[in-house]
């Protein structure tokens, strides 16, 4: 009996061992197979394009700017809106990509802690921005990441624009001095 039950006992563990392999059979083969995949990437070409419809704005405060007023950002901060014009056209109705447009310092101006300055600054004095929504509202800061900020467009075909506000804020801890503010930022568009 001994021997009638060793023989079973083999037997149980061949059929063990062969159940198994080919289970890890199957196993190694979906594994593998899983390593082959496709990936499948879609998009759409267009041959649209966006372009400015000036080549030179000039933003002018309204109303003159006092020592007082200029302050860190807040409600009493002089703010001028502004909007910037551009054209776009040949874009598809149906894939219309916002546009990004990167905003730099030019030459003569510099980027200190997210404003905008003249590198010979006297006044202790910045320009901040803001990007507005469609009907001028909801504006929110433009953040700047070494010396630029990419912001989105919309675009549809014909003329478009985008609104924006800049403001006059404190620039450092140094007291405001009164003198000429005046500095420039370039608007690049990157068209997608």
């Amino acid at each position: 009996m001994s021997l009638k039950h060793s023989f079973l006992k083999c037997i149980i563990c061949c059929v063990c061992t062969f159940s198994l392999s080919a289970v890890y059979t199957s196993a190694y083969s979906i594994t593998e197979q899983d390593t082959y995949i496709d990936l499948i990437v879609k998009g759409h070409v267009s041959k649209g394009t966006c372009a400015f419809t000036f080549s030179h704005k000039v933003v002018n405060f309204s109303r003159a700017l006092t020592v007082k007023d200029i302050s860190n950002i807040g409600n009493t901060t002089p703010v001028e809106p502004f909007s910037v014009e551009y054209q776009c056209q040949d874009y598809n109705t149906e894939v219309l990509p916002d546009l990004q447009v990167t905003m730099m310092a030019d030459n003569q101006s510099q980027i200190i802690d997210g404003k905008l300055s003249p590198k010979n600054n006297t006044t202790n004095a910045a320009f901040s921005f803001l990007q507005c929504d469609s009907v001028k509202k909801n504006c929110t800061a433009i953040n700047f990441t070494n010396q630029e900020s990419v912001i989105n467009f919309p675009i549809q075909n014909g003329d478009n624009e985008k609104h924006f506000e800049a403001q006059v804020v404190k620039l450092g801890d140094a007291a405001i001095q009164p003198g000429k503010l005046s500095a420039a930022i370039v608007f690049t568009f990157l068209q997608p």
